[in-house]
């Protein structure tokens, strides 16, 4: 009977490997913002995670290009939160070697990945994962040869073993955490000692207090890790740039917009609701938190939206906002949030001017 304990096991094995395959390896698939197709496997009846459709780590992998990765999914009528990116099988991480993948967008719904979750791929230059990953798990980006720089969360208390083994070309890291996180075995080795590491003010102590973190690299930088973005209202009528970055000796920063032949500079719509317009340019802003700042321009006159072939002309004189050309059609003003307004009188503000059945146009009104 000895000679059949053996093949009792094997069979057991066998038995369980056809079960496991016998098994969906995901519940149904949908369109990504950018086009390509993803896998989903419901996790329960709000939630699912993104998986890798494969089911041996041989086979060629599927996402290419530049990726965002949804925060909802809608299937049978139900919508699910999309929070994880699971790994199934043995090196079945969600991406594992999307050869041609450039660029991922990992949304603020995610809170966990799986192994092996970007390994193997090689044209991967771009990744942004938010502040709801708490850890990077083992081999998350091993083999992602490409990559020049990655930024690790605030949330982030954990980098496990192998996490960027091979990972060659990355010349900087952008760690958000205070305090710095635990890194498992090997996680760093591949990075040159030479790669730039940007942490939080007055966290050099808890970094350094780190032997995986101090004897692998020689010096940290210690930067705010407030986003302060700039951007403008139309890319067709100006530009706008960041001059100088805040430090953490200075927590200003300087901007400069620059208006397009045509158009002028009216002014910097400070979040929050960009009501707050400022006309100083350049302009120094504190930076104390995360700031969106936006450059508005005219065309011709103040107003911001305006089409030169329509003969309807929108701007503003003072506080009053300026139609001419109407010829009797309806003219409604709406402010910021959309509500209805007077066209006279006005704050600074931008302002919204639907004409007849024309599309609505925005009004920068300074005073």
């Amino acid at each position: 009977m000895n000679h059949l304990k053996p093949l009792f096991a094997l069979l057991a094995v066998l038995a369980f490997v056809a079960n496991m395959h016998g098994q969906s390896v995901y519940d149904f698939s949908a369109s990504a913002p950018t086009g390509q197709t993803l896998y989903f496997k419901i996790c329960d009846s709000a939630q699912v995670s993104v998986v890798n459709p494969r089911t041996n780590n041989s086979d060629s992998n599927y996402v290419a290009g530049d990726l965002v990765i949804p925060e909802t999914v809608s299937y049978c009528g139900t919508t699910y939160t999309v929070t994880g990116l699971s790994t199934h099988n043995f090196m079945m991480g969600t991406f594992y070697n999307c050869k041609t993948l450039t660029s991922v967008y990992v949304p603020n719904s995610v809170k966990t990945m799986g192994e092996y979750v970007f390994g193997y791929c090689p044209s991967l230059v771009s990744v942004h994962l938010p502040d709801s990953i708490t850890s990077i798990p083992n081999m998350a980006f091993e083999g992602c040869t490409s990559l020049p720089s990655i930024t690790i969360g605030r949330c982030v208390r954990n980098i496990f073993s192998d996490a960027f083994l091979h990972c060659y070309a990355i010349s900087e890291l952008h760690l958000l955490a205070s305090v710095a996180p635990t890194v498992g075995y090997r996680a760093l080795w591949s990075i040159p000692d030479t790669a730039r590491v940007y942490i939080p003010c007055g966290s050099t102590s808890s970094y350094a207090a780190v032997p995986e973190w101090n004897n692998h690299f020689s010096a940290f930088i210690e930067v705010p890790t407030y986003v302060l973005e700039v951007s403008v209202d139309d890319e067709t009528h100006g530009s706008a740039e960041i001059v100088s970055h805040p430090t953490c000796d200075n927590p200003q920063a300087l901007l400069l917009a620059t208006a397009n032949e045509g158009y002028r500079f009216e002014g910097w719509g400070i979040t929050p609701g960009y009501q707050n317009i400022v006309t100083d340019n350049p302009l120094t802003v504190t930076v104390s938190d995360d700031m969106a700042v936006v450059a508005y321009f005219a065309i011709r006159d103040v107003g911001i939206d305006e089409a030169s072939a329509d003969a309807v002309r929108v701007y503003s004189r003072g506080g009053d906002i300026v139609v001419e050309g109407a010829n009797g059609e309806p003219v409604q003003v709406f402010d910021i949030v959309g509500r209805p307004t007077a066209s006279r009188a006005l704050r600074t503000g931008i302002y919204f001017v639907k004409v007849g059945n024309r599309p609505s146009r925005k009004v920068a009104v300074i005073r």
